[in-house]
């Protein structure tokens, strides 16, 4: 595996899945490919345990905390506990930690330094994950209650008013 190859797929799945969730799993696939490539060699079965890597290995261990990814995040992240060195993972943490930082990953970032949350960003993270999303039932509700209306943005101000009469105006003194 190609470390730029890796870095995109990484970076792509940041801009989809922003959140608790997708930086905490990050961070424990980073701390656990460091394990499996060091010298005691942990094992690990991405069948059975993919889901909770943040879980067990990042820097939040709440139970809600799951996170399984697109396909092409869980392949790459398969084929780097495979085959990947610990030369490989410590280049690829200098090519992530600091575009991934960038993008606004701000538990990621928070906790890059220490490996833990700050209690701000600890408090944070459980608040994101006990808000619960608006439910889709009152989305068709709302959009029940615009379907057979005509809604038409008016003008901002009456710019377009005098351009539209001085328009008519010179069209029917020319075909007069």
């Amino acid at each position: 595996m190609d470390i730029s190859n890796a870095l995109v797929v990484i970076l792509n799945e940041c801009d989809a899945a922003k959140g608790i969730a997708f930086e905490n799993h990050l961070y424990g696939c980073f701390a656990l490919a460091e394990r499996i490539t060091s010298p005691s060699g942990e094992v690990f079965d991405i069948s059975e345990g993919w889901a909770s890597v943040g879980i067990s290995y990042g820097f939040f261990s709440d139970s809600r905390c799951t996170y399984e990814g697109s396909a092409a995040y869980k392949h790459t992240w398969q084929t780097i506990f495979q085959t990947a060195s610990a030369e490989f993972i410590e280049a690829l943490e200098d090519a992530t930690f600091k575009p991934l930082c960038l993008k606004g990953t701000i538990f990621f970032a928070g906790a890059l330094s220490t490996g833990e949350l700050p209690e701000t960003l600890s408090s944070l993270a459980t608040q994101s994950l006990t808000s619960e999303p608006e439910p889709l039932v009152s989305l068709p509700k709302r959009l029940q209650k615009t379907r057979g209306r005509r809604i038409v943005t008016p003008a901002k101000g009456h710019r377009f008013n005098k351009t539209r009469r001085l328009l008519h105006a010179s069209s029917t003194e020319t075909t007069a």
